[in-house]
């Protein structure tokens, strides 16, 4: 785990209840809750375009309006350059270098991403083989 640095912040009440209820709501301590953001912000402001999904596996990088950051990267490894990825998933070649910046950035969790769906694959592709 990355090292910690403990800040305290001050927000506006409203803005804190609403965090609350939704860390609640998922079962997330608040701190988690406001670090989520700071991160998901941080990284979002860092890379115009990217925005966080939630899904079953957890939450996600993607294109605002687009595929998830994984799924990009998973395409221009089947195809090469990023013309070809832009063409196959009906993206500008500037919205792909924005996920392949993304995942340049942060390798370990894209490559988590493509392992769990490769993973998630074979299992399915075992059971309809049977």
């Amino acid at each position: 785990m990355a090292e910690t640095a403990n800040i305290s912040v001050r927000m506006n009440r409203e803005t804190a209840a609403r965090i609350r209820a939704r860390a609640e709501a998922r079962g997330e301590r608040l701190s988690d809750a406001v670090r989520r953001y700071a991160e998901e912000g941080d990284r979002a402001e860092t890379h115009p375009g990217i925005v966080f999904r939630p899904g079953p596996a957890g939450r996600r990088a993607a294109l605002a309006g687009g595929p998830d950051v994984w799924e990009i990267c998973l395409a221009a490894r089947q195809v090469e350059g990023g013309k070809q990825v832009a063409e196959q998933l009906s993206l500008t070649p500037d919205r792909v270098a924005v996920a392949l910046r993304y995942a340049a950035e942060f390798p370990e969790e894209i490559e988590a991403r493509v392992e769990l769906h490769e993973r998630e694959t074979a299992h399915y592709e075992s059971l309809a083989g049977n």
